[in-house]
């Protein structure tokens, strides 16, 4: 995705997505995203979701030459 001109981010963004299901999983299933260490210890169908913002184009002077933004996420379906 490419950022709109009037936005913080001046850098194209990028996302994976990992759907873990009962087809290839076995429950449960401790997830670590390589990029972030995000840890989850999953139980049921999930989407996991890391974007990768890049550089903001503001920053402290002391984070000007920091690391991209990156965060991960996820969504698990459980039956009600």
């Amino acid at each position: 995705m490419d950022p709109s001109v009037a936005t913080y981010w001046q850098k194209k963004i990028t996302y994976k997505a990992y759907f873990i299901d009962d087809r290839a999983t076995d429950y449960p299933y401790l997830y670590i995203d390589s990029d972030t260490g995000y840890t989850t210890l999953i139980k049921a169908p999930t989407v996991v979701v890391t974007i990768n913002g890049g550089k903001g184009r503001y920053a402290l002077p002391l984070l000007k030459n920091g690391s991209d933004n990156i965060r991960s996420g996820a969504h698990t379906w459980e039956d009600r």
